[in-house]
């Protein structure tokens, strides 16, 4: 009897082992730990929008983007926004100003490459609360390189709303 006892805990402890590590690997509601890493990814670069100033003399864009970028960004989309100051992303250039990115779904587009499509937030330049002032669509092409979530491409949709 103590040997059916010590089987079934054995198996208990088990069955609770995997569903462990199952949701630790799998994140909430089961979603994949790759498409997890690339929200991740494209929420953290939605945090540093706002760290390239305007008034960046172009010889210094450069080590700034890689600065504040070069961790999440890819290399050749980082040297496309040296070249083209007013492309980047989150750099202040009208009324609003990109403040964060909130997410609203991730899809594989193929193994180790994810598209996140949300919504960009922007806020008045004086805006001490950050209170949204108008959102645009903005879809992110994340991939894995070297086991390290990158964005490659970026898509804006039509001005702020």
């Amino acid at each position: 009897m103590a040997q059916k006892k010590f089987i079934v805990g054995g198996l208990i402890v088990l069955v609770v082992a995997i569903a462990a590590w199952w949701m630790l690997s799998s994140g909430p509601l089961g979603q994949p730990a790759g498409a997890r890493d690339a929200e991740n990814a494209v929420k953290e670069f939605g945090e540093k929008l706002q760290s390239i100033p305007i008034g960046a003399e172009s010889d210094t864009l450069a080590e700034r983007l890689q600065a504040q970028y070069g961790e999440l960004v890819d290399p050749a989309l980082l040297e496309q926004w040296s070249g083209e100051p007013l492309e980047i992303l989150g750099r202040p250039t009208d009324s609003l100003w990109a403040d964060r990115i909130e997410v609203e779904s991730t899809k594989e587009e193929e193994p180790g490459q994810y598209r996140v499509t949300g919504t960009l937030i922007g806020v008045a330049p004086d805006s001490e609360n950050r209170e949204t002032a108008g959102t645009r669509m903005i879809s992110v092409l994340v991939e894995n390189k070297n086991e390290s979530w990158i964005i490659i491409d970026i898509t804006l949709g039509s001005d702020y709303e």
